[in-house]
């Protein structure tokens, strides 16, 4: 824990946002293979009430979702146990990169995005899909998205009964040289596409000459106030594997009115005051290295449970590419507890 603790400060010393404080509480990560669920290419997660969550994967060979039960100390804030309950799917199913998952509990039914085909469809609690899809403006499908970068985030938001996603990287038709914008999907109850916000992502930190590199809004959650936590995951990946980082950071935004944007403006020459205001709350640094095996590319998160000192939590889940590696050494499918400030 030192040396991700040790990390952290660094990349807050570092990093230009220096002068926001990081006011989440980072706890161990717990390898959840070691503690009964199979391992996977997990990159989402979402909570469907009580102890039990889902758990979608991106290399599947049927679309649907594996349900776990997660116990949490509600008092010391960390994780009890895990237990698998199955994956929920069809034979019928296609297999698609899927990527992010929500929970609607109006209709008791998950949604979850693809990369691949750039849709959000639904499942019922059995994995079957309803036939339900959300209605999507053209400009977001796959023909202007960079390959592998499509939708990967998605939430729902009880607070205005809307859902929330977003491209990982910009699409084509906003990318420009130095500018990293994105558009932020609101859609509505009646899944239908309802307004869009515009969203900056911060400057590259790491390496990008290197074997894999990869920067983007990984994910997206919301707190009880309607207020969104955008994940940033950027990860680089020398040749030969050692010296492998990913950093998560972790920002607040309000999708205010300020923010709204048409499908006809353009990004690049959008005023900096027409973009979300962010609100850092955490920024740390996983590796792979000769002193350090903690490596973990996070890409799912949604809300825990509440703490018995009013404190809310997150859970972070990392896609370990089906704990890929050698002889010598595997990547973990990590699950990680985050304790958000109070009054948060």
């Amino acid at each position: 824990m030192r040396h991700v603790l040790f990390a952290t400060a660094l990349a807050l010393l570092l990093s230009p946002l220096a002068g926001a404080a990081q006011t989440a509480t980072l706890t161990r990560a717990i390898n959840m293979r070691s503690r009964g669920i199979p391992t996977g290419n997990y990159s989402g997660i979402t909570r469907l009430g009580g102890q039990r969550y889902a758990l979608v994967s991106d290399k599947e060979s049927h679309g649907g979702f594996r349900v776990v039960d997660i116990a949490i100390d509600s008092v010391r804030g960390r994780i009890l146990s895990l237990a698998d309950r199955g994956y929920r799917s069809t034979a019928t199913n296609a297999a698609r990169d899927e990527e992010g998952i929500c929970y609607y509990p109006a209709t008791h039914t998950l949604f979850v995005s693809a990369e691949d085909d750039q849709q959000i469809v639904e499942y019922d609690t059995l994995g079957r899909r309803t036939g339900r899809q959300m209605e999507l403006p053209a400009m977001f499908g796959t023909s202007n998205i960079t390959h592998n970068f499509g939708f990967e985030a998605l939430t729902y938001s009880a607070a205005d009964s809307a859902f929330y996603t977003v491209t990982e990287r910009p699409l084509l038709s906003d990318k420009s040289d130095g500018e990293l914008p994105l558009r932020i999907l609101r859609i509505g109850s009646d899944l239908r596409y309802a307004a869009q916000y515009a969203y900056r992502m911060e400057p590259p930190a790491l390496r990008t000459n290197v074997k894999y590199y990869a920067h983007g809004v990984s994910e997206m959650t919301v707190l009880p106030d309607g207020r969104l936590i955008v994940m940033e995951r950027e990860l680089s990946i020398p040749s030969g594997y050692l010296g492998a980082l990913c950093r998560i950071r972790l920002f607040v935004v309000r999708p205010e009115p300020s923010a709204l944007i048409l499908a006809t403006d353009t990004l690049s020459h959008l005023p900096r005051d027409r973009f979300l205001s962010k609100t850092a709350i955490a920024d740390f640094t996983t590796h792979l290295n000769t002193t350090s095996w903690d490596y973990a590319n996070y890409e799912g998160m949604c809300p825990g449970p509440t703490l018995s000192d009013g404190r809310a939590t997150l859970l972070l889940v990392c896609d370990s590419q089906a704990a890929a590696g050698n002889s010598l050494y595997r990547l973990r499918d990590y699950i990680r507890l985050v304790i958000l400030p109070a009054g948060l």
